[in-house]
């Protein structure tokens, strides 16, 4: 117990100081690195002047593009456009980054909204420390109190990471007895100095189209199932024609190849017994089988006559190696 008190005695001081130092230098380097953007202070303005409010932005480090919206209330403010040459109403872009690329810069009446986005480029280096943003020309319409309410802010470095920001709002009051400002006016950038790259709206773009199912496997199975139908309704009609004649089949021969191809061409079946009716039947099998049937059905004596001489053939043929088996065998003793 009394080595601590004896320590606290003598190094109990330089510690707490120490202490004290470092709680302060962290508390100072918070404060430093967090950026706050905005509408800072309070405004008293008469109705039907004109008054330039500054959007600010306060310790910032590497700033390279920001995007920042504003919500306003129609009734209560009105504004001037910052660039005549350019359609809608325009906000004044402000000096504290280079001039560089504009992708939206539109006041809108109907939401009561402003939305700005700017965007540095190369060679510009990333700005740090505090300046302004936009300056907004803005009247008030009539007597009452409204405000200026930042809803959103994003900044970017240039490799287009996150800096973390706070936003800062203002209330407007609109009274007759509100001094007269003559301040001196705030400096813009010169919008001809700024390239201006239209965000598309969303609601301007085409919707696309979908697709239709592809038709052509569908068309392909059923083309090659009627063919197969046809082809074998045909040779069954043909056969059973064939095989009911009595004669040689000449009549019933299927078409020549050009008649075949020009009755195909004009006729135009609107099913599938029609399609089979005008497909030909093939021309050489038919005949064949006809001529087959015709054969095994007509009685001719010409039918039998190659089995004849075979036999008459076959019959010689062994009498002959009969009768020379006999002339060359030994007479036997009975024999004599």
């Amino acid at each position: 117990m009394k080595l601590l008190v004896t320590f606290i005695r003598k190094f109990g001081v330089p510690f707490l100081l120490i202490g004290a130092f470092l709680f302060l230098s962290m508390q100072v380097g918070f404060a430093q690195s967090g950026a706050r953007a905005g509408v800072f202070g309070e405004f008293q303005i008469r109705p039907g002047a004109i008054v330039e409010v500054p959007v600010d932005i306060q310790d910032v480090t590497d700033l390279y593009a920001f995007d920042i919206e504003l919500s306003f209330d129609p009734e209560y403010l009105d504004f001037d456009d910052a660039d005549p040459n350019r359609a809608g109403i325009q906000a004044g872009i402000g000096t504290f980054l280079d001039p560089g690329m504009m992708l939206m810069n539109q006041i809108n009446y109907e939401e009561g909204t402003i939305h700005v986005v700017v965007n540095q480029i190369n060679p510009s280096e990333p700005k740090s420390g505090s300046g302004n943003l936009l300056v907004l020309y803005l009247t008030g319409l009539k007597i009452g109190q409204t405000s200026l309410e930042v809803t959103k802010v994003e900044l970017y470095t240039r490799y287009g990471e996150a800096i973390p920001v706070s936003l800062v709002s203002a209330e407007i009051q609109i009274v007759s007895g509100a001094p007269i400002v003559t301040a001196t006016n705030i400096p813009v950038i010169d919008p001809i100095e700024i390239t201006e790259i239209p965000t598309l709206d969303p609601s301007q773009i085409p919707p696309t189209p979908t697709p239709l199912p592809s038709v052509t496997p569908i068309l392909t199975r059923t083309a090659t199932s009627l063919a197969t139908q046809t082809r074998t309704a045909s040779a069954t009609a043909q056969l059973t024609q064939a095989k009911t004649a009595t004669s040689a089949p000449t009549a019933t021969l299927a078409p020549t190849a050009t008649q075949s191809q020009s009755g195909i061409e004009n006729a135009q079946p609107t099913s599938v017994s029609e399609v089979v009716n005008t497909l030909p039947a093939p021309t050489e099998a038919v005949g064949t089988e006809g001529r087959e049937l015709a054969k095994d059905s007509a009685f001719s004596f010409g039918k039998f006559l190659p089995w004849m001489i075979g036999a008459v053939v076959l019959l010689i043929i062994a009498a002959g190696i009969y009768l020379r088996t006999r002339k060359n065998k030994p007479i036997s003793e009975e024999d004599k």
